[in-house]
């Protein structure tokens, strides 16, 4: 019995000798305990990364794709942020906020029936319960900033006045502006 443990140990050690590790992805972050990889930064910057076929100089092309790359971890790290501290507040979207926020999507979008609003979706690269999912997340982050940002905002009657009175005088042509260099 001792020797067939052996064996079956010492074959296991070879096959495992010719197995090959394979890195799928790395840590780009870690936000307190959740982690952003690589391929979601990625993801993210996919768009604009697209684009940069058009940049003919490799070196600005690196620069740039760099620059993107930490723009979208930036972001991404901020939004992980950012449901950290709704989940602590316990903020959520009800379903008829999401269902409203839906209907004025359509409506701004002149779509009339759902078909039409899931080939618009489509498009886009979303289905409707992925688009719900996302504009959940972005309404969510919305009641967080009114509630941390809203009552640190005063304005005064004299500050409303004076914006009122530059807006017009813009408008009517009278502000002159002098650019110096």
């Amino acid at each position: 019995m001792k020797t067939w443990l052996g064996v079956t140990v010492a074959v296991l050690g070879l096959q495992g000798g010719l197995a090959r590790a394979e890195l799928v992805d790395r840590v780009a972050a870690v936000v307190n305990r959740d982690i952003i990889t690589l391929s979601e930064v990625e993801k993210r910057a996919a768009p604009e990364l697209a684009r940069l076929s058009a940049v003919r100089e490799p070196q600005k092309r690196n620069e740039e794709r760099e620059r993107l790359l930490k723009q979208s971890l930036d972001t991404l790290i901020g939004e992980k942020l950012m449901e950290e501290q709704i989940r602590e507040l316990g903020l959520s979207v009800t379903e008829s906020e999401l269902d409203a926020a839906v209907s004025d999507v359509k409506k701004q979008n002149h779509i009339t029936d759902d078909t039409q609003f899931d080939q618009l979706l489509a498009g886009e690269g979303f289905n409707l319960k992925a688009y719900k999912d996302f504009l959940r997340k972005q309404m969510s982050r919305m009641k967080l900033v009114q509630m941390k940002v809203s009552p640190k905002v005063k304005v005064s009657e004299e500050d409303l006045k004076a914006a009122y009175t530059q807006f017009n005088k813009l408008e009517s042509g009278e502000c002159h502006c002098v650019v110096s260099g």
